[in-house]
């Protein structure tokens, strides 16, 4: 889970009269500001929790824990065209880290692999 430590709630009607892209388009100017903070949380399973499904949630009692802070601070120069090269691999871990039984992470390997490859034509 990514949570923003601050949150900014914009009403659907508001949100419909903006730019399709305007989230994207605000980014320079919101990064001019103090950083946009994100903290990095995981679920822990319990015994018997299914693995394997991911339309199966958790009960919610099952413990939270922060593994991480994420900082945005400033923006890559010619960010569009370094989108095109980034090439996310949900499959891809590093030692230490096992992947789950969840089918979905392999379907989402592929499937990201596919859209790198078409941005990259």
């Amino acid at each position: 889970m990514i949570a923003p430590e601050r949150v900014v709630h914009i009403e659907p009607a508001d949100a419909a009269k903006r730019d399709p892209d305007f989230l994207a388009n605000e980014l320079s100017e919101r990064l001019k500001r103090p950083p946009v903070i994100f903290r990095l949380k995981a679920q822990l399973a319990s015994p018997g929790d299914p693995t394997s499904d991911p339309s199966r949630p958790w009960p919610d009692d099952r413990k939270l824990v922060e593994i991480g802070v994420f900082t945005l601070d400033s923006e890559v120069q010619n960010g569009a065209e370094a989108q095109k090269k980034l090439l996310f691999l949900p499959g891809q871990v590093p030692d230490g880290i096992e992947l789950s039984d969840d089918p979905m992470v392999t379907i989402r390997t592929g499937a990201y692999a596919e859209s790198f490859s078409r941005r990259n034509r």
